[in-house]
C-alpha cells in the first residue's frame, strides 16, 4: 500500500463487517443500509474471529441464532423476497456440516434469483492443522472441501486466501447481489485463520457508499417487434412473472389489463401480482399451475412475457411478443417467431406497449377472445 494513502490495520473479519455496514441503498429517497443483518450458527471456523467482528456492531448489524443452517438460509431469502431484491440478509455456518446444511437453501435463493450471502467457515489455509474437526478429507486434492459444493448453486463464488483479497471480491459479490439480471446467492468462504490475519486496509474502502438499481429503458426496435406481434393478436394473455414486483410495476400492469379486459396468468414466482379475487386472475401456469390457466395459454395466439425465465412453463402454442424485463439465456426452444424487450423500467415498457396495443386492438373484431401474455424477471 502506498505510503500516501491513508490506511487502518483490521482483521479479515473485522473488515468484511466494517465494509457491509457502511454499504446503503435508496429505495423510495431514503437510504438505508443494503444488508439488514444476518442469521449464524457459531463453531470452528466463524465463532473467534467473525463473531468478535459482529458483536461490536449488533445495534446496526442484528443477528439472529438459527436453530438450524438450512432454515437460517429460507429465512434470508424470505428476507429478500419481501424487500423485492433491493436489500439481503447475510448466513455464517462453522466449518464443515454446518455450512453444508445452507446448501438446499443455496439452490433456493439461485433457482430464484434472490440475494443471499454466505459468509462461511472453511479449513485451515495453512493446514497446519489437518484434519480439523468435521473436515471433509478428500486424499487426492487437499484442496477439494465441502465448501466447493456450493459453486454450483451460487451466482458468485469465492475463497479468502489472503486479506487483501476482499477489497476486489466484496465489491464483486454486492454487485451480484444486487444485479437484476444476475441476483442471486454468494458465497464467501473464510478459513479459519486467514479471518484472523490482519492487514492495512485502504481507509476509502470503507467509505460509505449509496447504491440504486438499474433501471434500464427498453430498446425501440424490440418494442417496434413486439407491437407487430400485437397488431397479429386475437387472443391475449398476459403472463406475469415475479419480475412485475422486482421493478414495482404490479399497479401499472393491473391498469394496463383492465384498460383492455385482458386476462392475467401468474407464474409461481409472480403470485400475487393481482389478488385472488380479481376478475382478471386465472391462476397460475406451468405443471405446478392451475387447470384455468394452463387451458387459456394452450389457446394462445400471440404470447407476449415480460421476463427471464420459466419459459417450459407455457406450451409453446403461439407466436411469443416477449416483453423481457432481463436477456433470456438461454433463449426458448420454440419454432414459433418471438421477438424480446430488455427492460427492467416499469413505466416505459408498459406506457409503450399500451401505445401498440392500442393501435393492435383496432385492427382485431372485439367479439373474439384475444389471448398475449407479459411476463416478468424472476419466475
Amino acid at each position: 500500500m502506498s505510503q500516501t494513502t491513508p490506511t487502518i490495520r483490521l482483521t479479515t473479519a473485522q473488515a468484511i463487517v466494517r465494509y457491509l455496514a457502511s454499504q446503503f441503498i435508496e429505495i423510495d429517497g431514503a437510504r438505508v443500509r443494503v444488508c439488514g443483518g444476518g442469521f449464524g450458527i457459531f463453531g470452528h471456523g466463524n465463532v473467534t474471529c467473525l463473531g468478535e467482528a459482529l458483536y461490536p456492531v449488533r445495534d446496526i448489524f442484528p443477528l439472529y441464532r438459527g436453530q438450524n443452517e438450512q432454515s437460517m438460509g429460507f429465512a434470508a431469502a424470505g428476507y429478500a423476497k419481501y424487500h423485492l431484491r433491493q436489500r439481503f440478509m447475510f448466513c455464517t455456518a462453522s466449518a464443515g456440516p454446518g455450512t453444508a446444511n445452507l446448501l438446499t437453501s443455496a439452490a433456493l435463493a439461485h433457482a430464484n434469483r434472490l440475494p443471499l450471502l454466505m459468509l462461511c467457515g472453511d479449513a485451515f489455509l495453512t493446514r497446519l492443522p489437518d484434519p480439523v474437526l468435521q473436515q471433509l478429507e478428500h486424499f487426492g486434492n487437499p484442496t477439494f472441501g465441502v465448501n466447493d459444493a456450493f459453486r454450483a448453486v451460487s451466482r458468485y463464488w469465492d475463497r479468502i486466501t489472503h486479506p487483501a483479497q476482499i477489497i476486489q471480491s466484496l465489491p464483486a459479490a454486492l454487485a451480484t447481489l444486487l444485479d437484476p439480471a444476475d441476483c442471486g446467492p454468494a458465497f464467501i468462504g473464510l478459513p479459519q485463520d486467514v479471518q484472523g490475519w490482519t492487514y492495512d486496509y485502504p481507509e476509502s474502502f470503507f467509505t460509505e457508499t449509496t447504491h440504486r438499481i438499474r433501471r434500464q429503458t427498453p430498446d425501440a426496435a424490440e418494442i417496434t417487434d413486439a407491437v407487430t406481434c400485437l397488431r397479429q393478436a386475437e387472443r391475449p394473455v398476459i403472463i406475469a412473472g415475479g419480475g412485475v414486483q422486482y421493478s414495482r410495476a404490479v399497479a401499472e400492469l393491473t391498469e394496463f389489463a383492465e384498460a383492455h379486459n385482458i386476462p392475467i396468468i401468474e407464474t409461481i414466482a409472480g403470485r400475487a401480482n393481482l389478488v385472488a379475487t380479481h376478475p382478471l386472475n386465472i391462476g397460475p401456469v406451468g405443471v405446478t399451475g392451475s387447470n384455468s390457466a394452463n387451458h387459456l395459454a394452450e389457446r394462445a395466439h400471440t404470447i407476449s412475457r415480460r421476463g427471464r425465465s420459466g419459459v417450459s412453463n407455457t406450451p409453446p402454442t403461439a407466436a411469443m411478443a416477449t416483453a423481457w424485463a432481463l436477456p433470456m439465456y438461454p433463449p426458448p426452444t420454440s419454432p414459433i417467431p418471438i421477438s424480446g424487450i430488455w427492460s427492467p423500467s416499469r413505466k416505459t415498457l408498459c406506457n409503450r406497449l399500451q401505445n401498440g396495443y392500442r393501435l393492435a386492438h383496432r385492427m382485431v373484431n372485439n367479439n373474439r377472445p384475444r389471448q398475449i401474455s407479459l411476463r416478468s424477471a424472476g419466475g
